[in-house]
């Protein structure tokens, strides 16, 4: 008798395993994370930092999507902290895309341990050819990783749109809000650039860093266009509730505060 065979992944399904509380946005994306790289790597993201898609969310992505961005390589082994073993993971250094929701939810300590945070971005992204040709792609939940990580993810992305802000007459950019402009984020050069964080515990990490035009006519041909700034509207929207359910907490004065973004006026 022929065995029946399926495509699904029934080994980690667990039907009583409670899902996560945790809203999450309620639109279709691919999902990422910032990652610092190791020095001793010989190149690429692994080495000079950048952007990651774990296995399992780049094939829900490939079924959502169709594929990646094209400028995430093929699947490597990464090294967990810690000498724990090996992952596979997609990376790139860098992306093409702009930020249109921005939230920093915190979690409480347990056990007596201090609390943490984490910082996550909603994206837009495409894909930009060596002709400049732009393709959108879609949305993105980006994670900073650490929250000095993550404050460097968030503060490139602020950067960005304060640069088509200051150029915005030069440009000739018009109303159009800086929201609805594509920008490089990533790691950009051959040299490894670290940042020393922490006041009392001391660590380096890899900021996220944004690749500006030389020309700031450029700016121009990096914007999205009506289709796709009104579908970011739109999402922009349905993320309400995924922001709102960000836990507030007060900065403390010896923390940096996160950087906002522009507001996309509705």
């Amino acid at each position: 008798m022929e065995t029946l065979k399926s495509d699904l992944n029934f080994e980690n399904f667990d039907g009583a395993r409670p899902e996560s509380s945790e809203l999450k946005p309620p639109f279709p994306y691919l999902e990422m994370n910032w990652h610092n790289g190791f020095a001793a790597a010989s190149g690429g993201a692994m080495k000079y930092g950048g952007w990651q898609i774990g296995e399992e969310n780049a094939q829900r992505a490939i079924s959502l999507f169709g594929k990646l961005p094209g400028y995430f390589g093929e699947k490597e082994m990464w090294a967990k902290g810690k000498g724990d073993g090996e992952y596979p993971a997609h990376s790139s250094r860098f992306i093409n895309a702009t930020a249109f929701a921005t939230r920093v939810k915190w979690y409480d300590g347990r056990n007596g341990e201090k609390g943490s945070s984490k910082t996550q971005v909603l994206v837009y992204l495409c894909e930009i050819d060596k002709n400049h040709n732009i393709t959108p792609y879609g949305p993105a939940l980006i994670s900073g990783g650490s929250y000095h990580a993550g404050v460097a993810v968030s503060t490139a992305f602020s950067a960005w749109a304060t640069h088509i802000s200051a150029n915005r007459d030069d440009a000739g950019l018009g109303n159009i809000p800086a929201w609805a402009f594509y920008g490089y984020f990533g790691t950009f050069g051959d040299k490894r650039i670290t940042k020393e964080v922490g006041k009392s515990e001391k660590n380096f990490i890899v900021p996220c860093q944004v690749n500006f035009p030389k020309e700031v006519t450029a700016l121009r041909g990096l914007y999205v266009g009506d289709t796709v700034a009104a579908e970011i509207m739109t999402l922009r929207k349905q993320a309400q509730a995924w922001l709102d359910d960000a836990k507030p907490r007060k900065i403390q004065q010896s923390e940096p505060a996160m950087p906002e973004f522009e507001d996309p006026g509705f």
